[in-house]
């Protein structure tokens, strides 16, 4: 009996870890780590992780910049091309320019909150749908870089900017200290906070949280800045681990931040997703990469695999709000009935 009961006990609470989403998530990513090492025992090797965590740690920093405007059922497609002007503003004030570490990498952080400010204007003032403001933002952000750059690369980076992407501290890659920080930072911002509350509202429906007072225009022009603004930091971060920077630094990494985010947890239609789960899912599609790499399949093959992986996501999603309206749906009917 006390057996039987033992048992019964523990399987609520094991259903009940499988329902948490970061969880599962990162049980999954477990599992894709062992079984990529068995296939190939070099993905454990010291210098792969160390460099997987360096990629892990700017692609979760540009997934956290898309999780901002997908927590209020937005869209950035211009974090790629930020990345690049981040990349090209840091270097080129740091190597031409000869302007101390901090103050370049400030100024670039400043131009990506421009960017992402310009944004929000476009989506708050002239109306114009995200997806249709950034895509334009984008385009116009990538000439900017290569004007910048007059279409040549930035070489001639030295230590101190290098090590940003390159060095490490306590044996940890400083990439993944400054990923911690952030973390940190936007998880207390987004559970701890009146701010991260509302932002969490107005994703779930924007005339509920107009009706509650929630300052929409103003929540979304906040959620667009910090997304130019990370978008930028993967650039430094980019440029440093690369060496270099150039205009067409951070072409596509949108792609993998949506993936990111929306592997992670997130919903395109709003008021979901978390860092953690976030971070897990850019560790997910970085491991993805990698093993695609070890396992040497064709770069032609990388990117429809890639491709494929983010149209099921977005599908995953897609069935997952489906099937949430439909029992919304059956309860309401249910709950009308029995009046």
């Amino acid at each position: 009996m006390q057996k039987e009961k033992t048992k019964g006990g523990s399987m609520p609470k094991i259903k009940a870890i499988f329902k948490n989403k970061t969880i599962t998530l990162f049980f999954i990513l477990v599992a894709m780590c062992i079984l990529l090492g068995i296939a190939n025992p070099k993905f454990f090797l010291y210098q792969n992780l160390m460099s997987l965590s360096r990629v892990v740690a700017y692609t979760s920093v540009i997934a956290i910049a898309e999780l901002f405007v997908i927590l209020i059922a937005g869209i950035d497609l211009s974090v790629g091309a930020v990345c690049g002007l981040g990349a090209v503003m840091s270097t080129m004030l740091f190597v031409k320019y000869q302007v101390p570490l901090v103050p370049s990498i400030a100024v670039a952080l400043i131009a990506g909150g421009v960017v992402g400010a310009c944004n929000g204007g476009m989506i708050i003032g002239l109306r114009l749908p995200p997806f249709i403001a950034t895509m334009g933002s984008t385009q116009i952000i990538k000439s900017l870089a290569l004007l910048l750059t007059n279409g040549k690369p930035i070489i001639g980076v030295s230590a101190a900017f290098l090590a940003i992407g390159q060095g490490t501290f306590l044996f940890i890659p400083i990439a993944v200290w400054i990923l911690a920080v952030v973390a940190v930072i936007f998880s207390i911002l987004l559970n701890k906070t009146v701010t991260g509350r509302r932002l969490y509202a107005l994703g779930g429906g924007a005339e509920a949280a107009k009706f509650s007072g929630i300052k929409i225009n103003k929540l979304t022009m906040f959620s667009y800045l910090v997304s130019g603004c990370m978008a930028a930091l993967c650039g430094v971060i980019l440029a440093a681990r690369m060496g270099s920077a150039q205009g067409a630094t951070g072409a596509g990494y949108e792609m993998d931040a949506i993936a990111s985010v929306i592997i992670g947890g997130a919903s395109f239609s709003g008021g979901e997703g978390k860092i953690s789960g976030t971070i897990i899912g850019a560790c997910i599609m970085s491991v993805i990469r990698n093993a695609l790499v070890m396992l040497a399949v064709s770069t032609y093959l990388q990117s429809m695999i890639i491709g494929f992986i983010i149209v099921i996501a977005v599908a995953i999603d897609q069935f997952r709000k489906y099937s949430a309206t439909k029992t919304e749906k059956r309860i309401i009917a249910a709950t009308m009935a029995g009046k």
